[in-house]
């Protein structure tokens, strides 16, 4: 068996070039983002959820047997996030646990920013999962927010600064 050296540095210089150098540099611009607009960190934030957009998530709640997930758009101020519109996202497949979907929100309506993601939990965990901290923190750096629906009026909002306890929700008509 001849070992190619040669090859083997080169798959090695890559991974470093690829994995290593791409998570630094997918870090430094999901943090420039994050910390320029929002104070992420802030105990304080309220997300403030539409009852129509609430009463469709509901209904969607109960009458889905798999995950499923929507893309969030608002506003947002220096205290508090406002939802006042969510769009299914394109779904490939969806069991009980996980859902896989195409990740390119469409387009923002007018006078609003893509907010980020709201999907649901079905066993009632109103907490991320490793999965979507890992979802959150790298594929989607550039979301501002993850939300997770667990039950009737039930809702887990997370920022990048704030993973661990969810801010405050409020549902206004």
């Amino acid at each position: 068996m001849i070992i190619n050296y040669k090859l083997i540095f080169a798959l090695i210089v890559v991974y470093i070039i690829v994995f290593v150098g791409g998570l630094y540099f997918i870090n430094s611009d999901y943090y420039e983002e994050r910390t320029s607009q929002v104070d992420y960190d802030n105990d304080n934030m309220v997300v403030f959820i539409n009852s129509d957009i609430n009463e469709v998530l509901v209904n969607q709640y109960i009458n889905f047997d798999t995950e499923f997930i929507y893309c969030v758009y608002g506003t947002q101020n220096e205290n508090d996030t406002y939802i006042t519109k969510i769009q299914m996202a394109e779904i490939y497949e969806s069991s009980p646990i996980h859902v896989q979907f195409n990740e390119e929100c469409p387009k923002n309506p007018k006078g609003t920013i893509l907010l980020g993601t709201i999907h649901n939990h079905k066993g009632g965990l109103c907490k991320l999962s490793r999965a979507d901290v890992y979802t959150f923190g790298f594929r989607h750096s550039k979301d501002k927010i993850m939300g997770v629906i667990c039950g009737v009026d039930e809702y887990g909002f997370f920022t990048p600064g704030y993973l661990d306890k969810s801010h405050e929700v409020k549902i206004i008509n």
